[in-house]
């Protein structure tokens, strides 16, 4: 178990040393591989990514071929009210316009997309606050529960369509995973027919990338704030004020949105 932990421990601090050797925005465009498929694995990138944003947290890599745009991005984030929870409450939003045209809105592709609020939140913790140990069991059960839990894509701007199912008609691809090593990565695949429409003369679209964060918060500040005293109305405790400003900020955290903008060249 302390050897299970001591390697997690040490691939964080090794991805944490990669994302400061990389740019917080991608700089140019790059070739999509010929071999990817949108399967939520990074085998075709060797786990390698372009840039690493610290306001997101996201290792992230958009790249494209002649029939399509495609971005990949990955999170590690152990903490409850973290990264990969957030996106899995509201999703990732891909907004791709063109700057040069006046109240240009542009297209957003959304995933994962779920209506349900409070979606269930995947511990990566235990008790004592120690990471908990990952097997293969714990990431397979993981994965077919995101399987069962997220089947749509939310979209604004493309032929007045709102909701796709993952698998559907407009070529919109997308598909999300957890791996051995706790990473959470998602991918996205649009055809240029699509992005296409936000491209301008220089070959060039600009793009933001939004963590929407919940639409609910983790917990229910009038509950804890009188945490004792319904069952027993002679309990007249009150939960620490320390432990009370850490829950206002894990609610702050997950229910926050963070995103960057950047600008991607079209590589022929």
């Amino acid at each position: 178990m302390k050897k299970a932990l001591s390697l997690l421990f040490i691939l964080f601090a090794f991805a944490m040393a990669n994302a400061q050797s990389l740019p917080k925005v991608q700089q140019g465009g790059i070739k999509l591989p010929a071999n990817v498929k949108i399967d939520g694995k990074t085998d075709e990138w060797n786990n390698k990514f372009m840039a690493y944003n610290p306001a997101t947290e996201l290792f992230y890599t958009i790249a494209n071929d002649d029939k399509r745009l495609y971005l990949i991005i990955q999170a590690n984030d152990p903490n409850l009210e973290g990264t990969v929870n957030r996106i899995l409450a509201s999703g990732i939003t891909l907004t791709l316009f063109n700057k040069n045209q006046k109240n240009n809105k542009g297209i957003t592709i959304t995933y994962p997309a779920t209506d349900v609020i409070g979606t269930a939140l995947y511990s990566f913790k235990g008790a004592d606050g120690k990471l908990i140990k990952i097997t293969d069991s714990l990431v397979q059960a993981r994965n077919l529960d995101l399987q069962k839990k997220f089947k749509f894509i939310k979209l604004s701007g493309i032929k007045n369509l709102t909701t796709i199912p993952v698998y559907n008609d407009e070529g919109i691809e997308a598909a999300h995973r957890f791996d051995i090593k706790n990473n959470y990565t998602l991918e996205l695949s649009i055809p240029l027919a699509v992005a296409g429409s936000q491209v301008n003369a220089a070959n060039a679209l600009a793009y933001k990338i939004t963590v929407n964060g919940s639409k609910a918060a983790m917990f229910e500040m009038q509950k804890a704030e009188s945490a004792g005293t319904s069952s027993n109305p002679q309990n007249t405790s009150k939960v620490p004020e320390s432990i009370m400003k850490q829950l206002y900020q894990m609610n702050a955290t997950y229910t926050g949105q963070t995103n960057f903008s950047g600008e991607y060249t079209l590589v022929k």
